[in-house]
């Protein structure tokens, strides 16, 4: 009787071991396959050497921060400044407009504000509440 009550734990045991497994191992599959949104992009750094890559139309300036004794950008998320690559393309310039980059005997201006023309206010003109 004692020796079917063991034999009856150990297959208990030995079942719930390889359901567990099975649950850590569905686990670890899944969470590969997951990105993480907050992981922060490449660095200059890391980015292909190789020459630069056609600047896509989605490059964009989102943040310009311009002290003096420094100079950084923020393009497509990427932080950079005077001197850095982005994908392959040289960082000539930043300035309160924009980034200049250069590669491949060209060179590209990123706006921060690409469609926006800034006209003064005539001050005759304006409505009073």
């Amino acid at each position: 009787m004692r020796t079917e009550q063991t034999t009856q734990q150990i297959a208990l045991r030995m079942g719930l071991a390889g359901v567990a497994s099975l649950l850590l191992w569905a686990q670890a599959a899944h969470a590969q396959a997951l990105i993480d949104p907050m992981r922060p992009p490449a660095s200059p750094s890391q980015q292909s050497a190789s020459g630069p890559a056609p600047l896509p139309k989605a490059n964009a300036v989102q943040v310009l921060l311009i002290g003096e004794n420094r100079k950084y950008a923020v393009v497509d998320g990427v932080i950079v400044r005077q001197g850095d690559t982005l994908n392959g393309w040289r960082v000539t310039r930043i300035s309160s407009t924009g980034v200049m980059l250069s590669g491949a005997g060209s060179s590209e201006t990123l706006s921060i504000t690409p469609r926006v023309i800034k006209t003064p206010r005539d001050p005759s003109n304006q409505n009073r509440r």
